[in-house]
Order: C-alpha cells, then sequence, then structure tokens
C-alpha cells in the first residue's frame, strides 16, 4: 500500500508499506479524500459516498502508441507532451513506491 502526501499541489512525500494478501499485481485500490478508485485489470470502478462509477478500459499497445507520437512530433513539429525530466521524475516517482530509494527527495531537489 501506498500513500502520496502533497502540500498545495507539490508531491512531497510517498509512504509504502508492504502487505501481501495473495492479491494480484492487476489489482491496486487508491483511496483519495473524496472517494476510492478500484483498478482491476482493465476495469476502473470510482466509489464515492453518493454513487459508484464503473469504466472498462481496453488495453493498448503502449509501444505503438509512442512510436506514433514520435512520428508525429518529427514530421508535424508539434511539441512533446511531457519533456524528458517529467520522464524521468516519473520513473523515479513510480521506482519510489516499487522499492523506496534513499535520497529521493535530495535527486528531485536537484533537478
Amino acid at each position: 500500500s501506498g500513500f502520496v502526501r502533497y502540500a498545495g499541489d507539490i508531491v512531497c512525500g510517498i509512504d509504502v508499506s508492504y502487505q501481501c494478501h495473495g492479491v494480484g499485481r492487476t489489482y491496486m485500490e487508491i483511496y483519495g479524500e473524496n472517494g476510492t478508485m478500484l483498478c482491476e485489470g482493465s476495469a476502473v470502478s470510482v466509489v464515492t459516498n453518493d454513487y459508484r462509477t464503473a469504466y472498462n478500459i481496453p488495453a493498448a499497445d503502449v509501444h505503438a502508441d509512442q512510436m506514433d507520437l514520435m512520428l508525429k512530433m518529427t514530421t508535424d513539429r508539434i511539441q512533446p507532451p511531457c519533456t524528458l525530466k517529467d520522464g524521468i521524475l516519473s520513473a523515479a516517482t513510480a521506482l519510489c513506491m516499487m522499492d523506496p530509494i534513499p535520497g529521493y527527495a535530495d535527486f528531485v531537489k536537484g533537478l
């Protein structure tokens, strides 16, 4: 399980604990102030006190989508949706949630 701490709109900390309950890696629960999001495979449910909304997100070929976008950026000269720095921070955050990295906060400050 993991918790992301915010100060305003800025991520200021990630707390992660590991508990094995026989749940596969394709299942995830995300708890927020206004509700809970349940993800299992390609099915996503958002549950609040008032209602429950279910979404079915089809599996995508991310590599093909990325290659199409790269070609569009080079031929149409469009700006990339995120910068290299955004990508590195995203990867670092994901790695930290999987296996907390000592000094992560210092790493982010240095970027």
